[in-house]
C-alpha cells in the first residue's frame, strides 16, 4: 500500500488508471545488460523520476545501470517484478 501511495503522488490523477503494474525489470546474463519493460510513456516518465535523470526510451525499453537499478528497487520493492533472459534482443 505504500508504494502504491507513493507512486500515486508522481502520477497525475487521470494516468494513474493508466499505469501498469508490476513493472518488469528485464536481467540479461552476468547482469551486463538491465532493462525496464514499460508498457507506455506514463511508465517511462515514471522511472526516470524515480531514478532523478532523463531516460531514453526505445519502444518503451529503457536500458539502465546497477545504480539505477538499485535506486528503482528501493523505492518500488514490490511494484516491481525481476525477468531472467538467457538472450536479450538489441
Amino acid at each position: 500500500k505504500k508504494e502504491l501511495t507513493y507512486l500515486a503522488g508522481l502520477v497525475s490523477t487521470e494516468n494513474q488508471s493508466r499505469l501498469f503494474l508490476p513493472i518488469i525489470i528485464q536481467v540479461g546474463p552476468g547482469m551486463d545488460r538491465i532493462e525496464v519493460v514499460c508498457q507506455s510513456e506514463i511508465e517511462v516518465r515514471l522511472i526516470s523520476d524515480i531514478i532523478g535523470m532523463a531516460v531514453a526510451a526505445e519502444n518503451y525499453h529503457i536500458v539502465i545501470f546497477a545504480p539505477q537499478l538499485a535506486a528503482l528497487r528501493r523505492q518500488l520493492k514490490t511494484t516491481t517484478q525481476y525477468v531472467f533472459s538467457l538472450k536479450m534482443p538489441k
